[in-house]
């Protein structure tokens, strides 16, 4: 976006006009540290309840001023009411903000307490790692409504999940709660944890709890071996089949299987028109059936992957996002 353009937007922030303004998004905008702080006082006393500032790098700064923006008065109807108060979403998946910078946003929202309206928080990717999980469950705990957080693509392991997990089949567990997400946070099932019970068998033993009131929990892209995929599963239908686990691509023994069973599957892709006429149809094919360099190409893409380390990934998948983005470009500017 450029420090010139966000100065000149917060000063249209400021209009009489937007007063009531209550849903912002600025997300995938490039934004800097320097960016955000006229941008959040461009939206300083004003009724925002939405607030997506996902996939800019605002690293610390950036954390900071989002910190003093919670702290701010907000108009809300009270003369007492802060944006803390009044924030129903804030999304800042992506931001690299930091495991500092991460919590001293979490303290802000915290101070709102029982007057809270959030509703939905995402912190993913963010470099959370186990030493926050203290501070999570904390904030958790001091909101009554939060019922969707995103804590995705994070460093959390199998010892900064477990305290989460003891807290939702806890008594003072917050009961707003129904999703989770912790996909790809290195949680190792068999990974033991300083009680000495294993990282599995925490998870399963809170999802088989009544006390729970998760409905969805992601656990995607971490390492359960296919045993104990099969006691989480077991764990669920326990507790009367209430939370819905998602374990895709978890990378532990059972992947391999998936894997080899879904090389085996022919599927039908057809292209369509915007009349919905059949543009280009074809199959994708097993392994070793069939001649498509394309095809060639992905399967060798997607065996590199398995050899790459969760930051390789990363920029990986953003290369080819910008790669797809040119080539519809392309095609737009061509047709």
């Amino acid at each position: 976006m450029g420090a010139g353009f966000s100065t000149c937007l917060a000063a249209g922030l400021k209009a009489p006009s937007l007063e009531f303004l209550e849903r912002v998004d600025l997300s995938d905008n490039r934004l800097g540290p320097g960016d955000v702080e006229p941008l959040l006082a461009g939206l300083s006393g004003k009724a925002v309840r939405h607030l997506d500032l996902s996939k800019n790098k605002i690293g610390q700064e950036g954390a900071e001023r989002i910190a003093e923006f919670a702290r701010l008065p907000a108009r809300g109807g009270e003369k007492t009411s802060t944006h803390a108060n009044l924030l129903e979403a804030l999304l800042a998946g992506g931001c690299d903000l930091g495991e500092p910078g991460a919590l001293l946003v979490l303290s802000a929202l915290s101070a709102a307490g029982a007057e809270s309206s959030l509703t939905s928080l995402d912190f993913s990717e963010n470099g959370l790692r186990r030493t926050a999980a203290p501070a999570i469950v904390a904030f958790l705990a001091k909101l009554p409504k939060l019922g969707d957080v995103s804590l995705a693509w994070n460093e959390l392991t199998g010892e900064g999940a477990v305290p989460i997990f003891e807290y939702l089949k806890s008594p003072e567990r917050n009961t707003a709660l129904k999703k989770m997400n912790l996909e790809w946070n290195g949680i190792e099932g068999g990974e033991l944890e300083l009680s000495g019970s294993r990282v599995a068998a925490a998870i399963g033993e809170a999802v088989e709890s009544s006390a729970c009131t998760l409905e969805v929990l992601k656990l995607d892209h971490n390492k359960f071996s296919e045993e104990e995929v099969g006691a989480l599963q077991s764990a669920a239908e326990k507790g009367g089949g209430r939370v819905r686990i998602d374990l895709a691509l978890s990378r532990g023994e059972e992947t391999e299987a998936m894997l080899e069973k879904r090389s085996k599957t022919v599927m039908k892709v057809e292209v369509l028109e915007s009349d919905g006429k059949v543009r280009k149809s074809g199959q994708i094919v097993p392994a070793g059936e069939g001649n498509d360099p394309a095809l060639e190409e992905g399967r060798k893409e997607v065996k590199s992957l398995k050899e790459m380390s969760r930051e390789e990934i990363r920029k990986h998948i953003a290369m080819r996002v910008e790669q797809f983005k040119r080539k519809e470009e392309e095609e737009e500017d061509g047709g």
